[in-house]
């Protein structure tokens, strides 16, 4: 996987060695000397991942870490710190927002799994910001709530599923000190090992409950027979594990597989026994990326939701309506089956405008809103099309019941007088005009709501709060 990346360091030999290593790996390769250059050169060249080498001091890494997490353009920037043999700052460097960090001199393999693997997160988030201008039109800056350990991940509940019993206790009590909550899975023993049955895996995996689980940490020992690779290919598999943040322990002599395991979906790992306050460091990470993930995906989905909704009234809006009404057409034409289609029109709304206000206005649409969505049924479409104008649509209709139901409509509407804010009442009808959409009948959407305005101005002709039919001729 290819990829650009921004190497801080002070040093020019340094910084050429290190361009070397990642070149090799077909990187492209930018580099800055230091806080002074390094968030410009960040946004004028728009790398996949930042590396702050081991050169540079400790505590200048970890302040041009948080001033790239707190810059909102830089805020998904991957960066990785490398720290100098002896350094014991790996808590201090994810508490600033690393998402990933190294003890120098590392393995060039690892070095570059680790990068490869930042740039494949950070690719898939890059797909989720492609509509992050919607997210911000609707008022949701996704990338406040990521950066800096400030992300509420202590409340997160870690799943640990270790090659020993020693192993677990230690895993707990390490992310117990970081105040988070951890569930031990006991039977991960057996669940992990090469020679249980693969029904009594899938059986395991398949009665937890996932919901309440938001991340994971796997031991990998081969030395003990315990293949986590084997269990993390099977949660992989599963759609209800399928995102959750994975952590692959390595025991000392497996460290060979940690590509493998980030190939397969690993979102990390960690060598145990591990520098103090790693794990739990790691885990942190994992989760901050993971919540701001899944904001941008509920944001991008409420988007698009919101696009189809009128946000006064909660119905469906016109455009909607048309794509419904489209498919109604279609069912129409293949199960042979007629569909009504009703415009319908509060009579005389302006005057509720003019004489109480628009507020007043507003909530006479939300009522009569109200009292449409109460008379239809779940699978009726009932949109508004803007100001005073509504659509209604029902399948497997015959012209006689979409009559009858478009008097219940009107009924319902005219039955009792809407109090408005003011505290005032006012009594509200509306007109109704129905068309048909017969097999072989109207060739277009637009064809068929024309059929039903035409019906809608008749019934305004013929004196208001009444409903019409539109006759095709013979």
């Amino acid at each position: 996987m290819s990829g650009c990346i921004l190497i801080v360091n002070p040093v020019p030999a340094m910084r050429a060695l290190m361009r070397s290593k990642l070149e090799a790996a077909y990187f492209a390769v930018v580099t800055a000397k230091g806080l002074g250059d390094v968030l410009h050169m960040a946004e004028e060249t728009a790398p996949d991942a930042v590396l702050l080498s081991s050169d540079l001091d400790i505590s200048d890494a970890l302040n041009i870490c948080r001033k790239i997490k707190s810059a909102p353009a830089l805020a998904t920037l991957p960066v990785m710190i490398t720290l100098a043999a002896g350094e014991e700052s790996v808590a201090a460097a994810f508490e600033a927002g690393a998402d990933d960090v190294l003890t120098a001199p590392c393995e060039a393999s690892i070095l570059r799994a680790r990068m490869r693997n930042l740039v494949r997160g950070k690719l898939a988030l890059d797909t989720l910001r492609l509509q992050d201008d919607t997210a911000r039109a609707l008022g949701f800056d996704a990338t406040k709530t990521f950066g800096a350990s400030s992300v509420c991940v202590k409340q997160k509940k870690v799943l640990l599923m270790p090659a020993t019993l020693v192993d677990g206790a230690n895993w707990a009590r390490s992310l117990a000190e970081a105040g988070m909550k951890t569930e031990v899975d006991f039977d991960s023993l057996s669940l992990t090992g090469t020679s249980p049955d693969a029904s009594a895996m899938e059986h395991g995996l398949a009665a937890r409950n996932w919901h309440n689980i938001s991340a994971l940490i796997i031991g990998h020992d081969p030395q003990v027979g315990q293949n986590g690779l084997l269990t993390l290919a099977r949660l992989r598999s599963r759609s209800a594990t399928r995102d959750v943040p994975v952590l692959m322990a390595l025991s000392d002599g497996a460290l060979e597989d940690a590509s493998s395991a980030l190939e397969m979906g690993a979102n990390d790992f960690i060598q145990l026994p591990g520098k103090s306050g790693e794990l739990a460091g790691r885990v942190a990470a994992q989760l901050r990326r993971h919540r701001f993930s899944e904001k941008l995906q509920h944001t991008l989905q409420e988007g698009v939701r919101l696009s189809l909704v009128d946000p006064l009234t909660r119905l469906h809006n016109r455009r909607y309506a048309i794509t419904a009404l489209e498919a109604l057409q279609a069912r129409v034409a293949d199960e042979c089956e007629p569909a009504a289609v009703m415009m319908l029109d509060l009579d005389r709304f302006k005057r509720v405008n003019d004489e109480y206000g628009h507020q007043a206005g507003d909530a006479v649409l939300k009522e009569v809103a109200d009292r449409l969505s109460t008379t239809l049924g779940p699978d009726d479409l009932l949109a508004r099309l803007g100001g005073e104008e509504f659509c209604v649509a029902r399948s497997a209709i015959l012209p006689v019941a979409a009559v009858t139901l478009a008097e219940q409509i009107r009924k319902a509407v005219e039955t009792r007088p809407i109090r408005l804010p003011s505290g005032h009442q006012v009594r509200v009808t509306i007109s109704i005009g129905v068309a048909m959409a017969m097999p072989g009948g109207a060739a277009s959407v637009q064809a068929l709501l024309d059929q039903a305005d035409r019906a809608l101005y008749a019934s305004k002709a013929a004196g208001r709060n009444c409903v019409r039919f539109h006759r095709v001729a013979a």
